[in-house]
């Protein structure tokens, strides 16, 4: 046991001192990427920055992550967004020569991106609203990582020279000294894209990093000893000292802030906040993917919060959870918040007790490291991209690209929401509204009808036409309710339309265009004179039926439903009623039988083994759990077959009315009842027993055989309606 603890000890406090000088490489790379430029005389100050932010990020999301070995720490995404924030403050105090405020407000828009990031983030965990951005399409999101690659790649340049790559800046590049610094860095990334491509190690980076170093290091020697002009700022990092990091939350900076130039960087900070949760999002379902652990996302966000929160109030920058530092960490043999704890508190060791070393790292190194990141999100997202998604969704993603690279970061996402909406509204509006169309003459309601009605129905009751709705009903699909009663209005060889139903029990929502449609369906319903029934309404839904004038009291034209049963039934009574075939009650049961059973005297027999029950209203005929002992002959009134509920409620499965027949299947089995019967009101039946049946069955075989095909008969009739309402479905 104590081997394998000290085992499991060695290895986190091996990958902790790994990952921490990886982390520490991206924390100076990410550093020089924001402050270089007209910047570079503040990049100790912005090392300060990154450190503090990689020490306390890694510490805090170490201790609270879902996951055991998770690492964070500054993120290119971020990064390359402060850098094209920091140039365009540069650029403009340049302008108004107010030098004093330079670092003082490109200091102030990085605290103040990271405690806003902080309170998103957190924010958005608390309230458990992480599942929502998986709604994002992911092409999207492609194309934002794609546009970050792009800027990442081109600024790696700055690093590397000094300027950024931009058209504006080509001839630059054609000078012997940026030139020759471009080559070397372009050199070094080239190594690193062949090296790792082939070698998946958890020591390759860090191994590539360091002979990098150190063969820069020695040319740079050599070149010495051969005199060769070269200055050494140009290659490396001015040496500083150590006071200079610790410049957060100084009287004296506070009070430099260009106030104006400040706010009008707002929306950059509003940017950076979207793109780091999409970021940890994206980065936390990977790892989740790549190790096979569950992950809780809404406690990802409020760690991260926590800690860009903690940041922000320390004079930290934005940092969060690395998707490779973390599977880097894992690798490396991590098992507990332990190495990242030891990666953090390596960085928080360089920002404390020394930076001299700073002078030995090629800016050229960085740059190149900067530059295969950059290239990395490219080739994944415009390369690969084209062999795993289809050519609308790689499009999207290209398209979101050039608008990044052309006119800016923030642009390209707005851009990509925008035509996101569109391609889901376009794809969307393609789906119909309608799930499926029903008949009134396949499709009939639960209450079981007297042999008359039900071929009265079968008959005429294709004039009710039913449309069950689903999903959200918006301006893309509202019309097409409008087209398909016009084409079944237009259809001569159906039956004339008075009655359409909507079922919404599948309805999400609509908005205000689809109220509309239904105004003019109502119109379209006052002119050639049919009802409209609305079923299952949702109470949101109704509210806004009632707003637009649809729904109203007095109204003869809309009628609404608690569900598709209750309104098919309010259409069918209409139907009976307009046929003079409703209420048939007083007819004697004798003549109701002849219906059945066409030999009269046969008719004689079996009333002579019926016993007669007269049922109030409210009354139980039997009860679920019940056991199975005969069947029941409703000559009047009118029974439901309920559902009786573990809460005490009954849910309506059928209703018979009189001249039907229940329970038949009492006749040939006594398993207990699945449901229970209740009178809806006074009801007056005939049951014939199990007993009873099986002495007809000894004492006159002839009846008891019409009774047989009787049952047999009226179990055929309803399987073929089920078929029928079946195949309709299918359809």
């Amino acid at each position: 046991m104590r081997v394998f603890f000290t085992s499991s000890l060695l290895a986190n406090i091996s990958a902790g001192i790994t990952t921490g000088l990886v982390n520490l490489v991206y924390s100076i790379s990410f550093a020089a990427l924001i402050f270089s430029g007209t910047l570079t005389y503040f990049f100790p100050q912005g090392l300060g920055i990154a450190l503090i932010g990689a020490t306390i990020t890694a510490i805090v999301v170490a201790w609270r992550s879902s996951f055991p070995f998770a690492l964070a720490g500054p993120d290119p995404n971020s990064a390359v967004i402060l850098s094209l924030a920091a140039a365009e403050i540069a650029s403009t105090i340049h302008k108004t020569n107010t030098e004093a405020s330079l670092y003082p407000t490109v200091w102030a828009t990085i605290i103040f991106s990271t405690l806003t990031t902080g309170l998103f983030l957190f924010l958005l965990g608390w309230f458990r609203l992480g599942r929502w951005v998986r709604f994002i399409p992911y092409p999207v999101i492609g194309g934002f990582l794609a546009g970050a690659g792009w800027l990442i790649a081109c600024s790696s340049f700055k690093v590397m020279t000094g300027f950024s790559l931009s058209l504006e800046t080509l001839p630059n590049f054609i000078q012997t000294e940026p030139l020759f610094q471009s080559v070397l860095g372009i050199l070094f990334t080239v190594v690193l894209l062949f090296m790792l491509d082939r070698n998946k190690h958890f020591w390759a980076l860090p191994s590539l990093l360091l002979a990098g170093i150190a063969c820069f290091d020695g040319l740079w020697g050599l070149t010495h000893l051969f005199s060769v002009p070269l200055n050494s700022e140009d290659y490396f990092f001015k040496p500083f000292p150590q006071e200079q990091i610790w410049q957060a939350w100084q009287w004296s900076t506070f009070t430099h802030i260009n106030w104006s130039i400040f706010i009008h960087q707002s929306s950059t900070v509003v940017a950076i906040a979207v793109i780091v949760m999409f970021s940890i999002l994206l980065n936390a379902t990977g790892i989740e993917l790549a190790t096979a652990r569950s992950v809780d996302l809404n406690r990802e966000l409020r760690v991260n919060g926590i800690a860009n929160l903690i940041n922000g109030f320390c004079g930290g920058g934005v940092s969060y959870l690395s998707i490779h530092r973390s599977l880097l960490n894992q690798q490396a043999g991590a098992n507990s918040p332990l190495s990242a704890i030891i990666a953090g508190g390596f960085c928080g060791a360089t920002l404390i007790f020394g930076s001299s070393f700073l002078a030995y790292l090629p800016k050229t190194i960085l740059g190149g490291l900067l530059l295969y990141v950059g290239l990395g999100l490219l080739i994944r997202w415009v390369y690969h991209a084209w062999f795993e998604f289809p050519t609308v969704d790689y499009v999207l993603i290209v398209l979101i690209l050039i608008i990044i690279a052309i006119w800016g970061f923030l642009q390209g996402v707005g851009a990509g929401i925008l035509i996101a909406c569109f391609f889901f509204i376009f794809n969307y509006g393609r789906t119909s509204g309608i799930k499926y169309t029903l008949s009134g003459t396949t499709y009939h309601s639960n209450v079981q009808r007297s042999f008359p009605q039900r071929m009265c129905l079968h008959e005429e009751a294709g004039c009710i036409y039913i449309l069950v709705l689903h999903g959200f009903i918006f301006f893309g699909t509202a019309n097409d309710l409008i087209d398909e009663i016009s084409d079944r209005l237009a259809n001569q060889e159906l039956s004339q339309l008075q009655f359409v139903i909507f079922d919404f029990r599948l309805v999400n929502g609509i908005d205000s265009s689809a109220v509309l449609s239904f105004m003019k369906l109502k119109q379209l319903a006052t002119n050639l004179r049919f009802d409209l029934v609305f079923t299952q309404l949702q109470p949101a839904i109704a509210h806004q039926l009632k707003q637009g004038g649809l729904i109203t009291q007095t109204s003869s034209i809309c009628y609404v439903f608690d569900d598709l049963d209750r309104g098919i039934e309010w259409c069918e009574n209409r139907v009976l009623e307009n046929k003079q075939m409703g209420d048939r009650e007083l007819i004697p049961f004798q003549e109701q039988l002849q219906e059945f059973i066409l030999d009269d005297a046969l008719v004689g027999k079996l009333m002579g083994y019926l016993e007669f029950l007269e049922v109030p209203e409210g009354k139980f005929l039997f009860h679920q759990g019940d056991e199975s002992n005969g069947l029941y002959f409703l000559e009047s009134g009118q029974v439901s077959v309920v559902l009786e509920l573990s809460d005490g409620q009954t849910k309506r499965l059928r209703t018979y009315n009189h001249g039907t027949i229940l329970g038949e299947m009492g006749l040939y089995t006594y398993a207990a009842r699945s449901a229970s019967v209740v009178a809806d009101r006074l009801s007056l039946l005939y049951y014939l027993s199990t007993q009873a049946f099986e002495k007809i069955e000894v004492e006159d075989p002839q009846l008891a055989a019409s009774v047989h095909k009787f049952i047999v008969s009226l179990l055929a009739e309803r399987l073929k309606r089920c078929e029928k309402e079946l195949k309709d479905l299918l359809q």
